[in-house]
């Protein structure tokens, strides 16, 4: 595209080619996705093309709407989706060739959804590789993986620092680290999110940036650059431990052994269902038969892959108390000592 910049990402496998002529949405997406940056690459997986200008409305056929949510709705024609935003943006999605074109005026708005595409096109084509996202606090240790699947404000990416300063520590992924039907788990290394306030004063400031969400709180972002050596980037980890943490009203947080079926039934909801997942539902659902078995199998894969890692970890259950740096002391102690 004249006067744009083309970056290429690699994410196990599957590639990612993203064009665009605007120079800050090129440096964000340089600044969540760094350590998946890649040489050029000849027929990506998938290809995304941003472009800050007013939507050609015109585009979309005269059809009825397939699809429809609070944010969005959309109109199918053959293989090609088109998603009106309700006037903030309009994304084409090519199924067939996996690309997408994402128009609009709002830089901000139109950065979320390029990041969330990529993020979701990514997902669905290491789904049907036999690898999934878990919405989880993910880390190598010395003996192996270490999942944490916390329920919302439960503080994943603040312990996720504070334990990347132990010896033998290294973050997966703060957010979707990933679990394979062959039982390992694997690094998925974008940007850190926390809640503007508490960035650690240890990193300096250009590693981190501000970012508005659309109907959320804003986040403070830091660039996986900051951690050099302590970030997991390429090797699948045997599994060693997995934590599930429950909120309770007590005054002090507690913590228990589990049973392979209730490590597994957390797994249901955090990687089977993808709760919590960046996921892009308007690209990912279809209308056709063969779509529904399509996902079926995606959901099977997903199940075998969470028992897997369900039998072969330690489990434990954290039951939260509203105290979160107690809550952080003990989880950091059961992952230190590896049992309860």
């Amino acid at each position: 595209m004249a006067g744009g910049a083309t970056q290429f990402f690699l994410f196990h496998g599957v590639s990612v080619r993203v064009d665009t002529d605007d120079k800050q949405l090129q440096q964000w997406l340089e600044f969540d996705c760094g350590c998946l940056r890649s040489e050029a690459i000849d027929n990506p997986d998938v290809s995304v093309k941003a472009v800050l200008a007013e939507p050609q409305w015109g585009l979309i056929p005269p059809v009825s709407a397939s699809m429809h949510s609070p944010e969005y709705v959309c109109y199918d024609s053959g293989s090609v989706r088109y998603v009106d935003y309700f006037g903030k943006a309009l994304a084409i999605h090519h199924r067939t060739s996996e690309h997408v074109e994402i128009v609009g005026t709002n830089r901000d708005f139109v950065y979320e959804k390029l990041y969330l595409i990529v993020l979701s096109r990514v997902g669905e084509l290491l789904d049907r590789r036999g690898i999934h996202r878990v919405h989880a606090l993910g880390l190598s240790t010395p003996e192996g993986a270490a999942l944490v699947l916390l329920p919302m404000h439960g503080g994943k990416s603040t312990l996720g620092l504070a334990l990347m300063s132990e010896p033998g520590f290294k973050l997966l992924s703060d957010d979707t680290p990933l679990i394979s039907r062959a039982g390992t788990v694997l690094p998925f290394p974008v940007r850190l999110g926390v809640r503007t306030g508490d960035e650690p004063d240890s990193v300096p400031k250009q590693f981190l940036r501000s970012f508005s969400r659309e109907n959320r709180e804003p986040k403070t972002l830091i660039s996986l650059d900051a951690f050099g050596d302590k970030v997991h980037v390429n090797s699948a980890v045997p599994p060693r431990i997995l934590i599930v943490g429950q909120w309770t009203a007590a005054e002090n947080p507690s913590v228990s052994a589990i049973g392979v079926f209730s490590a597994f039934r957390a797994l249901l909801r955090d990687c089977v269902f993808g709760l919590g997942l960046p996921q892009i539902v308007e690209f990912f659902l279809q209308s056709t038969t063969r779509d529904t078995l399509s996902k079926m199998m995606l959901a099977w894969s997903r199940i075998y892959a969470s028992l897997v890692i369900s039998v072969r970890s330690k489990c434990y259950r954290v039951y939260l108390s509203r105290d979160l740096e107690r809550n952080r002391e003990l989880i950091l102690k059961l992952l230190l000592e590896g049992r309860a």
